[in-house]
This record gives structure tokens, sequence and C-alpha cells, in this order.
């Protein structure tokens, strides 16, 4: 519950989408409460970091896939979320590049090392671990910390 208080301030303070940041709350309050995130949740969480206003799954999708956040990524929206999937996404969208074997296969696998070799991910869980909707609100609050920092 902390976790996700702290988050939504986090939110509220970080992305500057005026009236809408209410309904962004509202999303990372009932995200908080699932025990597991889908492939949709994560698209709506980096439109939020990257400071548009998520609109429908498709549209969302394509402008990630402009950004290179989820190219060559098919998946439903209701698709459950993996830690393999949300790393290689969070991987792109922070430009890591200091693992040889992520920058080689450019797999979920090595992309998951590669955030848990940054923090970002417990390196105790696997990349095939489906995550919980708190989970993928810590891992975001810990990215959006990251490319704050970058700033």
């Amino acid at each position: 519950m902390k976790l996700r208080i702290l988050f939504a301030l986090l939110l509220l303070f970080t992305v500057s989408l005026g009236a809408q940041n209410l309904g962004n709350l509202d999303f990372v309050n009932s995200l908080g409460d699932r025990e597991a995130a889908t492939y949709g949740d994560a698209v709506t969480f980096f439109m939020l970091m990257e400071n548009r206003a998520p609109g429908g799954f498709e549209a969302n999708v394509a402008a990630l896939d402009r950004l290179k956040i989820t190219t060559g990524i098919r998946a439903a929206e209701n698709t459950l979320l993996d830690r393999g999937m949300l790393a290689l996404m969070v991987s792109r969208y922070l430009k890591i590049v200091d693992s040889l074997l992520y920058l080689i296969s450019g797999s979920g696998r090595y992309a998951f090392r590669a955030c848990a070799e940054q923090g970002i991910m417990d390196s105790d869980a696997s990349e095939w671990d489906v995550i919980s909707g708190e989970g993928l609100i810590e891992v975001m609050a810990k990215v959006s910390a990251m490319k704050e920092a970058e700033k």
C-alpha cells in the first residue's frame, strides 16, 4: 500500500498530463490490487512514462513501436505479463547497453538479466515469472527514477 501511494505521488509529479492525472492514479491503484499484470497494463504504463495520454491499445502499441519500446513484441492486450517481456521493454526504454549477451541476442532472457544487474528487477526471479500489478508498479517506479537521473 505504501509503495502504491509513493508511486502515485511520483507519477503525479513526473507526468504532466494535467487533468488526466486523476485517471492515472486510478489506473495505478487498480493495478496494485491485481495478482497478475497484463501486456496492456505495461503498454499503458510506458505511455504514461512518455508523458503521452494513453488511448486505445493498438494506438498505444503503434506509438511505442515508433519509439522502439515494443518493436517485435506481438502479444494481445490481455496476455499475462512475464518479467522477460517487461525487461525487454525496460531495456529498450532505458537504452541499457552494458550487457553483451542482451546486445547480441536482444531476447527477454538477457534483458531480464541486464535489468537484474541494474537493480531494476529481483535476480532471484525468472524471466518466465508472471509479474503482479504491484510488481509492475515497483519496477516502473525504479525505471522512472533512473530515467529522471539521466536528465
